[in-house]
This record gives structure tokens, sequence and C-alpha cells, in this order.
């Protein structure tokens, strides 16, 4: 068959099929000539299928044709009946296509101006459609005239859920909605032309371009991969809630993040806090999660709420987690809608994880701490047997340096007094930075050695001059230390250490001084 489209808008959206044809996915606009799963063979003579460049290329034949001002005659198949089926999709399949869909691949909608769709046939051709003349596309109409939608006249397509008549399974979301449709009239109101722009008496079922009234399509029969079908509740909850979230984007980046924010925990709250069945929790679960991933949320991630994002992002994912922990068969879902819930929960924490929220809808098993703490326990007690058959392997100890030694016997040096310190602080800094000069010695060894200091009480000690920080630990520790190597190596008491001793019978005061004074004092050289 033959439809004629003039120049402007189709309000259809197309993709490549896996033969090459052009597909029509998605109608957006009531008054297209063209349906959903029509094939576009040709235009103006054109196969498109001959046209390099797939979908890209189409829609700028289109729109050539439309600037130039030259009536399209387009060729299309049309099937004579549609089945219903299931999906293969991740994404719920909807005929009418998101603002911003980046994560649907081939498919192109055909928006280029507001212009009415004209539709006289061009006098040579007989075949040409003939489709009803429209002198405006109508922006807006009330949801009381869903009950006549077109889903009677298409095959195998369904209604969309009705928000206003099952207000009271939503009211949370309810009440977002109807506070987006009052938005939309204020809209109206605010363009004051009541022919082009006309405020309905009821709800507003086209908010920002979004038809809340767009019957769902039946999904393509190469998209099967789960159990559950075009018009069942994840999808249908799905799709509304998308369009919900498209519905929000109509001002700045800061206004739609907190009308998304508020659609997000409303959405939570109906599903979540309401009482229903395991099953209907987890499929319009489901149904939300999917809006979630294929929306993107951009505006909400980007300028939203944190402490609200992580909140409603970690008690959704709190219910996944309950429920793959669980048994499916309590909830009566298959083991195939459980992988797919799988697989769009990861997607859902791929897109969250940039902006720095969780979503840890699964439980990771950690370590065994038992079984961590046996194999310590097996390898600090040498019992390589055990910690090999646990996996582990016992540490070997290794042997101590000639500098270590060294140090070991020092200390093992006993009967010098510790209550009398006669080297002043100079004489036991010159010993310190002498001693570290030997082979292997360290500061950290020489810490262990003068009993477990601080290092930076090390560090305070040998920066200070005369008898600052004489109350260090490490001054007194550090002439003991000393003493025990000048016994060790059996060498005789300098001269300024016997005149000190004959000066000074109790030796320098090593005492910590009140308020954090330092100590001072004369000392004979």
């Amino acid at each position: 068959m033959i439809v004629v489209l003039p120049r402007g808008s189709i309000g259809v959206g197309i993709r490549k099929h896996k033969d090459g044809n052009c597909v029509v996915t998605s109608r957006f606009n009531a008054e297209s000539p063209l349906q959903v799963q029509d094939v576009i063979v040709s235009v103006n003579g054109i196969r498109l299928s001959s046209v390099e460049g797939g979908v890209n290329e189409w829609v700028e034949l289109f729109q050539a044709f439309s600037m130039a001002s030259i009536i399209r005659n387009v060729v299309v198949e049309r099937p004579t009946s549609i089945a219903a089926i299931t999906p293969r999709s991740m994404m719920p399949t909807t005929n009418a296509p998101a603002k911003n869909d980046p994560m649907r691949e081939g498919t192109s909608v055909l928006t280029l101006t507001d212009s009415p769709l004209a539709t006289t046939p061009p006098p040579d051709s007989e075949s040409a459609a003939e489709v009803p003349t429209t002198d405006a596309i109508p922006t807006s109409v009330t949801m009381e005239t869903q009950g006549s939608s077109d889903s009677d006249t298409k095959e195998g397509h369904v209604a969309p859920l009705d928000i206003i008549a099952e207000s009271k399974y939503y009211p949370h979301l309810f009440r977002e909605y109807k506070g987006l449709s009052d938005r939309q009239k204020e809209i109206f109101r605010d363009f004051n032309d009541p022919v082009k722009w006309p405020v309905p008496d009821g709800y507003c079922t086209k908010i920002t371009g979004v038809d809340f009234e767009q019957t769902l399509a039946p999904f393509f029969e190469e998209d099967i991969n789960v159990t559950f079908s075009h018009d069942s509740i994840p999808n249908r909850f799905a799709v509304f809630m998308w369009n919900m979230f498209d519905a929000c984007e109509s001002g700045s980046t800061g206004g739609d993040a907190c009308r998304i924010n508020a659609v997000l925990m409303a959405a939570a709250k109906d599903v979540i806090d309401i009482h229903r069945t395991q099953q209907e929790r987890i499929e319009h679960l489901l149904g939300l999660t999917m809006a979630i991933k294929r929306h993107g949320l951009g505006p909400f991630l980007c300028r939203g709420n944190p402490e609200s994002g992580r909140a409603v992002f970690a008690e959704i994912a709190k219910e996944w987690k309950r429920f793959f922990e669980w048994d499916p068969s309590e909830y009566g879902i298959s083991d195939g809608v459980r992988e797919f819930a799988k697989d769009c929960c990861e997607g859902v924490q791929l897109m969250l994880k940039p902006a720095k929220y969780l979503f840890n809808y699964i439980r990771i098993p950690r370590p065994n701490r038992a079984k961590k703490v046996q194999k310590e326990n097996a390898t600090k007690s040498g019992d390589k047997r055990k910690a090999a058959a646990d996996g582990g392997t016992a540490k070997k100890k290794k042997k101590p340096s000639e500098a270590m030694k060294l140090i070991e016997r020092i200390n093992s040096i006993e009967g010098v007094p510790e209550d009398k310190v006669f080297d002043s602080c100079p004489e036991v800094r010159a010993k310190i930075q002498a001693f570290l000069e030997r082979d292997g010695i360290t500061k950290a060894s020489l810490c262990v050695a003068l009993g477990g200091i601080n290092h930076n009480s090390l560090n305070r000690f040998l920066s200070a001059e005369d008898q600052k920080q004489s109350g260090n630990q490490t001054y007194k520790n550090g002439y003991i230390f000393f003493e025990k190597l000048r016994i060790l190596e059996k060498k005789q008491k300098s001269s300024e250490r016997l005149c000190t001793e004959l000066q000074m019978e109790d030796g320098f005061d090593f005492s910590k001084p009140k308020g954090g004074r330092p100590a001072s004092y004369f000392y004979f050289g």
C-alpha cells in the first residue's frame, strides 16, 4: 500500500530490522497514517534497504524531502495480524518513545517540525491511503476518554496503566501525577490561547509531550527471552514510570531533579509500603527497576538530593536482596524472570556507580572469619601440616641480623642502676649518632632497643639542644643502653664521667617538668 506523507512530522519511531528493512517500532502521534510494525519499503521510489548507513541515513532522507516541500509517497507493507508475544529485550517496549533514550540502539524518532499532517494524495496516485484530514495535532485530552482508546481497534495492543482509575493502589504516584497535570494546565493558561492550547477539564494525559494514554504495542518476535508479556504488570508499570520520569523533564536541571526525586520516592512507597502480595510487590519492583535503568535519571543524578537518593536506592536494593535470598517459588516468579531481574539490577548498579550511589541488590559472601583465624593460629604454632590442609602455608621465621644480635646482647647486661643518669643530654645524643652509623643499625631498630620508644620522641630528643628534652624517655633509656654497651665492650669510664659522679651525686635530672616546661641545668665538661 502507498501512504502519503506531506511536509512535517510523521510522528513515529523506526529501527532497522535484522533483514535490513525499515520497521515502525513506535507511534506517538495518533494522526500519523503509519502504524506500529509497518515495513517502510521505499520513499518516492527510493528503496530504504538499498540506502547505506541504516537508520541515520533514512532519517536524513525523510528530512530532505520535507525541507524541499516534496510530498513523500511511502510504500508500506502492513501485516494483516499482530500476535501478542513476550519480550527478549531487557527494557519494556511501548509505542511511546522516550525523549531521551540512549539505551535503544538502532531506533530513531522522526520529529521534524510541528506542522500538521496533510493527507491529500497526489492526483495520479489511485492507490494512496485515505487518511482523515486534521487541522492541528491535539496537545492534551482528559483521562475520561481512555475508555475509548484505540487499543480496541489495534490488534494485539493493550491499554496502559490508568493511574486515575487505580489511584487507590498508587496513592503517592497519583499525587505526583496530579501535580504534573496541574503544572501542565498552568503552562496552557500562560499561553493564553484556548483554541490552540485548550485547558482540559479533567487531568492532562499528555504532559510535556508524553502521552499517558498511548497504547502498548506487542513485542517483536525476535525480542523473545523472558516469560512476561507486554500486558503484564512489570511492563505496564515500567512504561508508566518511564513516562512519569519523562514528564518531569520540562524545565531547568534543578527543577527536573526535584520532580524526579518526588516521583522516585512516591514509587518506592507505593511499591514497598502498600500492602500487596509477594508476587505483586516484586512485579512492581521489577517494573520500577526497568524504568530507572531505561530512563537513566540524568537530572536527578546530576543535581538531585544525595541523602534522598541514597535512602531510596538503598530501600529498593534491600527489597531485591531479600528476593534473591529467598526461594523464588514463594513469590510465584519463574527462574527466567529472576535472571532477567538480576540483569536489570546489575544495569542500575553500573548506572549509579559514577554518581557515587550504592545499589547492593545481592549479598556478596565474605570469607569465613573463623577459618581465617584457624589458619593464622596454625601458622603461628608452627603446625605446617594443619596449615597446608586449610590451604595456608606456615611462615618461616627470619634469622636475626648481626645488628639485632648486638642489641640483644647489650640489653642482656644486668646490674646497671636505673635511678641515676651521669651523662648529659649532649653526650647521649652523640652516642646515639655514633651508634646509628654502625652497619645494620636504623632508627627503627634503635627505638626497639631503647624499650620501644616512639619514633617522634627520638627525633625530638635528637633535634634539641643542651639539656632540653631531659624529660624525654629517650634520655634515660639511652643512657642505660649505652652504659650496658660500655660494660659489654669492657671500656673504662671517661674523665668527664668521673668528674660528673664526684660533683653530682644524684646525677642529672631526667624527670618530666611540670607544665611542660623543659628542665635546664648546668653541667661540667
